[in-house]
């Protein structure tokens, strides 16, 4: 199975809301993360992963805009993203069909700490950043890193496909 971990684009500062779960994306963090998005739909083709994410303001706009650029897929909230719960997520990615890949959108710091705790390598998760791991379904807490893509180049690839 591929779990791909995509960070929340650029946020509202802390002091603007009241509460941390009421941040919302910035207008950056919206068109960043539709690049980002258009960038993803190359990588993947003809691939529809199943998407997770956070109940938080922010990561459900960007699992919004990514469903969308994807071909309007389904998102389930999932309260084990925001928690930090790894070994609950697996238990439920577990118990999907192998050949299916998930996209989990969610938070700094668990996103870093799951892949690392899955393939042991460290990556620096900034908003908006994505990473592929490959699983098996016997072992859901043990990974091997496939692929991680920068905002950036994922931008790039985005924005050269929607001026094609």
């Amino acid at each position: 199975m591929e779990l791909i971990f995509m960070r929340h684009g650029k946020a509202e500062d802390h002091a603007l809301r009241p509460s941390d779960f009421e941040r919302e994306l910035t207008e950056e963090g919206r068109s960043r993360t539709l690049t980002v998005a258009a960038g993803l739909q190359q990588c993947l083709g003809e691939q529809k992963p199943r998407i997770w994410c956070s109940p938080l303001v922010r990561t459900r706009q960007t699992a919004e805009i990514v469903a969308g650029v994807l071909g309007g897929l389904e998102i389930e909230l999932n309260e084990d993203i925001p928690d930090g719960h790894l070994h609950r997520l697996a238990r439920g990615w577990s118990a999907l069909n192998e050949d299916e890949s998930l996209l989990i959108v969610g938070h700094e710091p668990h996103l870093s700490r799951w892949i690392a705790h899955l393939s042991g390598v460290v990556l620096p998760m900034k908003p908006a950043c994505v990473a592929g791991l490959i699983v098996h379904p016997d072992k859901p807490t043990q990974g091997k890193l496939r692929w991680f893509a920068h905002p950036d180049v994922l931008g790039r690839v985005g924005t050269s496909t929607q001026m094609a």
